[in-house]
C-alpha cells in the first residue's frame, strides 16, 4: 500500500477507562494534570523515539466513539483536516457531521466508520493558525475511497464539507497501528 507521506507519523491516543471510577482522562483537565504526573514522562520519550521533529499535540473529540474505532481500525484512514483562522464557523462541526452521516446511511461501499471533532487547542498548519475540524474516514482501501469519489453521491454531498470557509485544507492516507 503507498501512502502519501511516509515521513509523517501520527498518532492518535485514546483511553478507555476500564475502571469508571478511576476517573483518568475523563476530561481534558484530566490529561492535561496526567501530563504533570512522573508517568507522562515515559510515554512522551517513547513517543519522541518514533519521530524526528517535534511533536504537536493537541485533543479531538472524535464522535461518534465506535464509528472513531472502526475508521481507525480501519485498513486505511483518510484524515480530513479543515483549518480556520481563529474558532471554526458554529455550523462547521453539523456540516461535518452531516457528511459523515451520508457515508453512514448510503452505505457506501469501501467504508468502514467515519468520525468527526473539533480540535480543542489552536493549530497552526502554514501560517494559518486557529481551530480545526477534523474527519476520520476508515475505508478497505484507497481504491475504494478513490472510486466514491466518482460517484453522484459524493458529487452531492461534498459540498458539506468546509472546503470554502477553511482557510487550509489537508487530506491524506494513513495506516493506524495499536501499541499497548
Amino acid at each position: 500500500m503507498q501512502l502519501e507521506n511516509v515521513d509523517m507519523l501520527e498518532a492518535l491516543v485514546q483511553y478507555v477507562a476500564l475502571n469508571i471510577d478511576d476517573g483518568a482522562w475523563e476530561s481534558l483537565e484530566k490529561h492535561y494534570d496526567f501530563r504533570k504526573t512522573p508517568d507522562h514522562g515515559p510515554v512522551l520519550a517513547n513517543l519522541i523515539k518514533l519521530r524526528a521533529r517535534p511533536l504537536t499535540t493537541y485533543h479531538v473529540d472524535f464522535r461518534p466513539f465506535t464509528a472513531f474505532i472502526r475508521a481507525t481500525e480501519a485498513p486505511v484512514t483518510e484524515v480530513a483536516t479543515f483549518f480556520f483562522e481563529g474558532a471554526a464557523p458554529t455550523a462547521v462541526l453539523d456540516r461535518v457531521t452531516r457528511f459523515r452521516e451520508v457515508l453512514n446511511k448510503q452505505h457506501v461501499s469501501g467504508v468502514l466508520g467515519a468520525a468527526a471533532g473539533l480540535s480543542h487547542e489552536e493549530l497552526e498548519s502554514e501560517g494559518v493558525k486557529g481551530t480545526a475540524a477534523m474527519l476520520l474516514i476508515g475505508w478497505e482501501s484507497v481504491d475504494a475511497h478513490m472510486a466514491f469519489q466518482k460517484t453522484q453521491l459524493f458529487k452531492d454531498s461534498v459540498g458539506l464539507l468546509p472546503m470554502a470557509e477553511a482557510k487550509r485544507v489537508e487530506m491524506h492516507h494513513t495506516s493506524f497501528a495499536a501499541f499497548k
